[in-house]
Parts: C-alpha cells; structure tokens; sequence
C-alpha cells in the first residue's frame, strides 16, 4: 500500500507503460509504477476542490490528462524525465478524456465528451504540438445518453483517425414476452467516422442488439454484456471487431449486488464491490473447461474510490491508500 492524502473520488487513471495515476487535492498528477515508485508529473494549477472525475488518455508516449474542468496537459514521458508539452484550457462545458491519437509528428487528435443537458457531446480536438494555442474542435454526431467512444489509426491510413461512438438503441416502451409479461429490448450502436484535415465523415454503422454497455479497457476496446457473457469488441481501423469473450462474466457482475467497479485486460477481468471484496477472474485456456478465479477479502471498510487493470497488475484506490494487486500471483 501507498499512503496518500486527500484523494479525489474516481480519479484513478491508465497512463503508459501500464502503470497508473491519479490527481491529488492540489492540482498534482502523480504516476505509481509497478515497483511503487512514485513520480510527480504535472501539476495544472487550476484544479478545483469541487472535481468529481478526472480522465487521462494514452498515445504513443504522450499522456493527455484533463483536470475535470476545462483544461487539458499534454506530457511526453518517452525519456527518463517527463516534459511539459502544453497546457490547453478549451471553450467547452468540463469535460472527459476518452483517447488520444498521434496522427502525424506534430499533430495530435484527442477525443472528448462533456454533458449537454441530459445527453453527452463528444468531439475531436487536434492539438498542434509546435503551436497548441489554437486546438481545433470538431463535434462528433448528435448528442447521445452515453459516453462510450473509442478512436484509433489505420496502418494502411495513418494520417487519418477513426473514432467510434456508442448510443443507445434499447427500446423506451416494453414489448410482450411469450407469457404477456414486459420486456425491455436492449441494445447499442456505434457509429464509426473517419477524420482527415478537419473533415469529418460518417464510414459505418454497427448494431449490437440484446446488447448493453459493460466497460472498456483503454481507447481502442468496449466491453458489452451480451445474453450472460462479457463480449469485447475492438476498434480496428475503420472497423469495430469482435476480439474477445469471458464467459458468464455480464451475469456474474450482475449478480453482486454492492458490485462498484468492473474491467477487463488481456485475458483477466475483475468485479469490485464498495469496499471489503474482490473477484478476479482469468479466461481459461484452450485445454481447460473453466476458468480460474481468486476472491480477494481486504482487512477494513474503506471504501473503493477508483479502479483500474493492467495486464500485469490491478489498482484500487481508496479513500487514503492504493491496494495493488499482482495478477501473474496464484
């Protein structure tokens, strides 16, 4: 465990290398690497007491982090020692980061959202790392009633991004099951666009139906609960692929009733309750009929404030500590 003082809730945020960060109380962006070592990287100076959720995004060495509000820092930790890139205050309502994506040397696209009345608004801002000043907003779709995006390049188009925005498709009215009682059809879209030089083009649709929204692992990847299991889908180019499934796992999480905080990552998924337990489970291997599961009892009540999985390590943060968890541990 790491002691820390004055912790904003949900502020727990994946940043390269698989290690993770958090903001504290007076504005600071601190990393916490998998050996512990702690390591001041940003301090924004104008974080405010009254933030109830900060985000970070990752691309190719670069960590893009909002403060809650209406601001942004870019920070480079490719070397040994992070550098300041910039520091963006934007012309929008406080908003989210979702992802970050390096589309030619100078240039990097992030995707955000913020809440418009009772719906979210996402968009692109393309940030000149030379002359960040000027960051161009470009808006993506309508409003929507959620806040799932994904963005990510194209080998074949690296010049370009595509970004993916979930909306929900179930059904408002309940229909009749087969012995008359209601039933509330469930479902999600995406719609995929593609931005090239500040143009932004409409390139696919996918329907997932008897679908619902579950969590997602980074920028490129969305979990949905289908029937009983967690299925992932990732964004590939221009495309939204099926990559993955944990069997079960959207009824497992169901059925926990205090269940708070859920995620997956290479092949290892988990369900945190409010404070006292936690269920790991790894997908099992080809040979093997079920998979291997860990519960995970902790000593107090503190309660769970943020979580986050890497391949290699899970983190919960709590109200004045962070419990890391080694996953490569029987």
């Amino acid at each position: 465990r790491v002691a820390i003082e004055r912790l904003y809730l949900n502020a727990l945020m994946r940043a390269p290398n698989n290690c993770v960060c958090w903001l504290q109380a007076d504005g600071q962006l601190v990393a916490l690497s998998h050996d512990l070592q702690m390591l001041t990287l940003f301090d924004f100076g104008c974080a405010e007491e009254s933030m109830e959720a900060a985000s970070s995004a990752e691309a190719g060495g670069l960590l893009v982090a909002s403060n809650g509000a209406a601001a942004m820092g870019v920070i480079d930790l490719r070397d040994s020692q992070p550098i300041e890139l910039c520091s963006i205050k934007l012309d929008v309502p406080p908003f989210t980061v979702h992802a970050a994506v390096p589309h030619t040397p100078n240039h990097l696209s992030t995707l955000i959202s913020w809440r418009h009345e009772d719906s979210i608004q996402n968009a692109i801002v393309t940030i000149n790392l030379e002359q960040p000043g000027d960051p161009l907003i470009t808006r993506v779709g309508e409003p929507s009633a959620t806040s799932y995006a994904l963005a990510a390049t194209d080998p074949d188009e690296p010049s370009a991004i595509f970004v993916a925005v979930a909306t929900d498709s179930s059904s408002e009215a309940p229909g009749k099951g087969m012995d008359g009682e209601a039933v509330y059809r469930l479902g999600v879209e995406f719609h995929v666009w593609r931005f090239h030089d500040g143009q932004l083009q409409l390139v696919g649709e996918v329907s997932k139906q008897s679908a619902g929204p579950f969590c997602k692992d980074g920028s490129r990847s969305v979990g949905l609960s289908v029937d009983v299991d967690l299925m992932v889908f990732e964004l590939r180019g221009g495309r939204l692929e099926h990559a993955d499934t944990y069997a079960a796992l959207s009824y497992i999480r169901d059925s926990k009733e205090r269940q708070k905080y859920s995620g997956f990552s290479d092949g290892v998924a988990f369900v945190a309750e409010s404070d006292r337990y936690v269920f790991v489970y790894k997908r099992p291997a080809a040979e093997d009929e079920y998979s291997p599961q860990q519960v995970i009892e902790l000593g107090d009540d503190e309660a769970f404030v943020g979580a986050q999985i890497t391949p290699s390590n899970l983190f919960l943060l709590r109200e004045s500590s962070i419990v890391v968890i080694s996953l490569h541990k029987p």
